[in-house]
């Protein structure tokens, strides 16, 4: 959206919004501190793999793979079914651990979701909550039953898994001694144990009859039937997901069922625990591990066909029902479940596309990492040039890196990453047939193609890729595939020596060298991205454009009769903004840009009934942008709408109102500016009101005045949230001008409301060498002035960080402000700016800034210092001008 530009919609979306919930401290370690582990995890567990199959050649797991009967993947696949249908059948059993009711196919449609997104992307129930919010949401499920849903179904997986395990412990002792060692009694009471845990929850659960608080969630009794039947489909759910794998083993090393149930869960705990995406190689290295000497080619190759089946085909069938969704037409009287399931579909179609891309992306990264052993590659050889073959290979390659990178543009909505993602991933299609006739590989690209095309309306957002950085998640997410892909490629030729001319070998048979070619192009590719993608998230985009005419003229319209309206509603004429207008043209929001945030000056300025559109047009015009909407400076009664737009609210400082019905200078508590303004008066100086046509010759000597105080106070010229010396910008407004001997000593422009409830000064200069006092002297000229003209408030501004609570139960950045504001001060003055303005006996109003999530409010708040001093060098500058 441009500058100054109203947008097509200005209404609320139809979609029902919740608050998010404030994020933990330990949920802001984890979100930092996870993508590195997890990588380093996944590192020891392709170690551990590597150790454990160092002796198998790529064809061995080639000859495994074909062993495998298209009947046992299609069994797999209807137990995968099963599984899943068992998933969604506990969720639904859960949400009668709460008020809330659902009909069964949505509490499935959200389970099977949650638990396909969730199975891939990993941190299973931080994900799947995540997931679950958002579709629930839809239905009027508030986050607290979501997660009482969340826990329920955790509780009863892992108890039951316990159990499951338990009774393999119970019936198949030495088999199990057998893999780890010990006396095979000691298994036997481990798993008599784990059954009696099971056993004790479900007596716990039929016992419960009054409701019960557990960390804030009321968690009601259910039906009696309900702890049975949960149980139940949570022991089907492990029996039938063990089996998937179970069944793609060949017959001559398939371990007995009953003993591979405890390694199968053993397994699947160590992946959850690993927080990988699917548990992979933590859950592998376990199996692979414990596989009988000599099988370990079968188990590797079970284990690829076992998360095709069972994680991929899941996500794909989602892709297929949200591709169906997006792109089916709902009339527009419709109600009810049809809308309901356009939105959710509107809304998990970015997730799902984004892994399904990723998915891609890593496939042909592998593909183009292991060698040819068929005669697909002489056969095409036939047909086509040698140097085609390998420029295909090396292109199918690079192109399956920028799908890893596209991934999360489509996860952001972004609308180029989806064009993108459509013209490469039919490219690429392309490209698996031309580099060794890859069948397989171009019907999943093309499925992909044709399931995002039909996707569209859910990639609305206009931002530019480049502008958004990666983030650490993806980031270690495609250094996990990039060193798998490695470890692939290492493992598929260690037989061959490595010597300089593998890399300008030319030959049909030379899958190594085409090997090494495409994995070192694309590591190289992935670093360039890699620079310009941090490069273009790292560029300051306030982009600040003078107002033409026409602007400036609108601007001072709506300012002079707007019926909301604060003294900072006149920034927007210092021409470092950006604009959101009403359809009338009446109202505004003015805001700047930096890195991926879009950071609103205060409050809306307009009409009365435009204000809440107004608000929701900026919130739909940031998501189209793939921006972040923040507002900063917002007074206490702005908070109930911006709470209605999904966003979380901090307090920042008070600013200082000084009631001007009953202001003067007499009595003792005024003493202090009674005699500021006297010993001023003695000393000759002298107050006036300037009008900005009669402010215009004394502009030479103010920007005197302006300069000296600068250099004075080691500072410079401030914006955004503060006003600077221009000479524009101060025209228009008053000047409260005080004269020493007839000539200017010291200056402020006036911010006023067009109903005079409200006026606050702006710029404050003072000469070097004026009297002590004079700024005392100005606001209490202003005060009487202000009195005197029918005003009703004088605003001195904010005390930044001042009113913050220090109590140990506050919010981390409170605490901190607190402590900032209390150590801090020798360097920028925050408690002596208070002390200052109290002097005014002043009434003190929260300020607060607002942001989508909590985690985001001190980004969002060092966002807005360096918009205010014009970067790093202007934010550690000494220019105090509301402290002096």
């Amino acid at each position: 959206m441009t500058d100054t530009q109203a947008p097509g919609k200005t209404g609320p979306s139809q979609v029902k919004r919740t608050q998010a919930p404030a994020d933990p401290k330990s949920g802001f370690l984890l979100r930092r501190l996870a993508p590195l582990a997890g990588l380093l995890v996944f590192a020891a567990a392709l170690w551990t793999i590597h150790n454990e199959t160092g002796h198998l050649h790529v064809r061995d797991i080639a000859a495994s793979f074909r062993t495998i009967a298209y009947s046992d993947i299609g069994f797999a696949a209807a137990l995968t079914f099963g599984s899943y249908l068992m998933l969604s059948l506990a969720d639904w059993f859960a949400l009668h651990y709460s008020s809330a009711r659902l009909p069964w196919h949505k509490a499935g449609h959200a389970a099977t979701l949650s638990y396909a997104v969730s199975n891939v992307v990993g941190f299973g129930p931080l994900t799947s909550t995540a997931v679950r919010i958002r579709l629930y949401s839809v239905w009027g499920i508030d986050t607290g039953t979501v997660a009482i849903i969340t826990v329920i179904t955790a509780a009863s997986l892992y108890l039951s898994g316990g159990a499951v395990a338990g009774v393999g412990l119970i019936l198949r002792p030495a088999e199990i001694a057998g893999f780890f060692g010990g006396h095979p009694a000691l298994y036997q009471v481990l798993g008599i144990v784990l059954v009696a845990l099971l056993a004790a929850a479900i007596v716990l659960a039929l016992r419960l009859k009054a409701p019960i608080n557990w960390r804030g969630l009321t968690i009601t009794a259910p039906p009696r039937w309900v702890p049975g039947l949960q149980v139940l489909a949570s022991i089907t759910d492990w029996l039938l997901s063990a089996a998937v794998i179970w069944i793609l083993l060949p017959e001559m090393v398939r371990p007995d069922l009953i003993a591979f149930l405890p390694l199968f869960i053993l397994a699947g705990l160590f992946g959850a625990l690993s927080g990988l995406p699917g548990g992979i190689g933590a859950f592998d290295a376990t199996l692979i591990l414990v596989a009988p000497p000599g099988s370990e080619a079968a188990y590797v190759a079970a284990l690829v066909v076992y998360r095709v089946v069972y994680f991929a085909g899941p996500l794909l069938a989602v892709g297929i029902a949200t591709a169906w969704s997006v792109r089916r037409k709902i009339p527009a009287t419709a109600i009810g479940a049809q809308t309901a399931f356009a939105s959710v579909a509107k809304m998990v179609a970015p997730p799902v596309f984004a892994l399904l891309t990723f998915l891609s992306g890593a496939m042909m990264l592998l593909s183009a990492a292991t060698p040819d052993l068929g005669s697909r590659l002489r056969a095409l050889n036939d047909w086509l040039p040698l140097g085609v073959i390998e420029a295909s290979h090396f292109a199918a390659s690079l192109a399956g890196l920028i799908l890893l990178f596209l991934a999360s543009g489509l996860y952001r909505r972004l609308h180029r990453a989806w064009t993108a993602t459509l013209a490469l991933s039919l490219a690429a299609a392309v490209l698996a047939i031309l580099r060794g006739l890859h069948w397989s590989d171009a019907t999943w690209l093309l499925t992909l193609f044709t399931l995002l095309a039909l996707s569209g309306p859910a990639f609305y957002r206009r931002a530019e890729a480049g502008r958004l950085r990666l983030g650490r998640e993806w980031t270690a997410a495609i250094l996990a595939t990039l060193l798998l892909v490695v470890w692939v490629g290492y493992v598929s030729y260690r037989h061959i020596p490595y010597h300089d001319e593998l890399w300008w070998s030319f030959l049909i048979r030379g899958d190594e060298s085409r090997t090494l070619r495409a994995i070192s192009g694309a590591i190289i590719l992935f670093f360039l991205i890699a620079i310009w993608r941090w490069l273009g998230s790292r560029q300051a985009t306030t982009d600040p454009r003078a107002l033409d005419a026409a602007s400036t003229a609108s601007l001072r319209q709506v300012l002079a009769s707007a019926t909301v309206s604060h003294p900072d509603s006149n920034l927007a004429l210092l021409g470092d903004k950006r604009f959101i207008f009403s359809p009338s043209g009446k109202s505004f929001i003015q805001y700047g840009i930096r890195g991926n945030n879009w950071i609103s000056m205060g409050e809306p300025t307009g009409e009365t009934n435009e204000i809440k559109a107004l608000l929701w047009a900026f919130r739909e015009a940031a998501d189209l942008a793939g921006a972040r909407p923040i507002f900063y400076a917002v007074r206490e009664s702005a908070l109930g709408d911006l709470i209605d737009l999904g966003l979380v609210a901090q307090k920042i400082g008070e600013t200082a109102l000084i009631s001007l019905v009953n202001f003067g200078i007499e009595g003792p508590k005024r003493a202090e500016l009674r005699q500021a303004r006297n010993r001023a008066i003695r000393d000759g100086a002298s107050f006036e009101i300037l009008t900005p046509d009669e402010a215009a010759p004394l502009m030479p000597a103010l920007k005197d005045i302006s300069d000296e105080w600068l250099t004075g106070h080691g500072g410079a010229e401030k914006g955004f949230s503060l006003g600077r010396f221009d000479e524009a910008y101060l025209a228009n407004f008053p000047i409260a001008l005080v004269r020493m001997a007839g000539e200017p000593i010291a200056f402020a422009n006036l911010w006023t409301t067009p109903d005079r409830r409200e006026f606050s000064v702006d710029l404050m200069r003072h000469a070097e060498g004026s009297p002590h006092g004079v700024m005392d002297y100005l606001f209490t000229e202003l005060g009487l002035w202000g009195k005197e003209n029918g005003y009703a408030v004088m605003d001195m501004g904010m005390a930044p960080l001042s009113g913050l609570e220090a109590h140990r139960l506050a919010p981390l950045l409170t605490r901190l402000g607190t402590f900032v504001y209390e150590r801090a001060g020798s360097l920028y003055g925050f408690d002596g700016l208070r002390k200052y303005k109290n002097k005014f006996l002043p009434d003190w109003e929260p300020l607060y800034l607002a942001a989508p999530g909590r985690m985001m409010l001190p980004a969002a708040l060092g966002d807005v210092a360096l918009l205010t001093s014009g970067g790093l060098l202007g934010l550690f500058g000494r220019g105090r001008a509301r402290a002096d």
